[in-house]
């Protein structure tokens, strides 16, 4: 009897401890095959859902946001919109809109590209408009769409081929809400 209980006494564990050691070299191979260099803010195209409807969240801040800045970045297979706030990103909502208009007033706006993406930043102040901010040729213009009843309205102008809908994917960070606007083909 005590030989079929050796195999669960030291010799078990050594197999037990044996078994851990290789996952954890496994696991530790696997990232690896990351390239090395800094980390990229840009996950990959295939990361994340793509969208052409409405989306919405619920935001990450628990204040009044504040939009700080607003840039563009052109990337591999997407371009990326970035939006900083102060204090968290708040709430938005987020659709393509043909003909962009105001929120408050629903006037239509004239901007750069043949399609658009409207955000709506719910809960923000005064403090959130910003300048123009130049694009890219697939993202040639952002620009603050005015403030109604403390929500900001944010027009991103598209150029892409009339027949193709407007893909885009959003992600939230803990203070800055980057929206990924697909290449025509992606």
């Amino acid at each position: 009897m005590r030989g079929m209980h050796s195999f669960g006494g030291r010799v078990g564990r050594g197999l037990a401890v044996a078994g851990v050691v290789a996952l954890l070299v496994t696991a530790c191979e696997d990232g690896e095959q990351e390239p090395s260099g800094a980390a990229s803010s840009a996950p990959s195209v295939e990361e994340g859902p793509w969208s052409t409807g409405t989306t919405s969240s619920d935001g990450r801040g628990s204040r009044a946001g504040v939009l700080e800045k607003v840039t563009v970045e052109e990337g591999d297979g997407y371009d990326r919109v970035v939006l900083e706030f102060r204090r968290g990103v708040p709430a938005y909502i987020a659709h393509p809109m043909d003909p962009l208009s105001h929120g408050g007033l629903g006037t239509e706006i004239e901007m750069p590209g043949n399609q658009h993406l409207k955000l709506v930043l719910v809960t923000v102040t005064d403090e959130s408009s910003f300048p123009v901010a130049e694009g890219t040729a697939a993202v040639p213009e952002v620009r603050d769409l005015g403030l109604f009843e403390g929500e900001l309205g944010v027009g991103v102008g598209v150029a892409n081929p009339a027949d193709e809908p407007l893909s885009y994917r959003i992600t939230v960070g803990e203070k800055q809400l980057l929206v990924d606007i697909a290449h025509t083909g992606h």
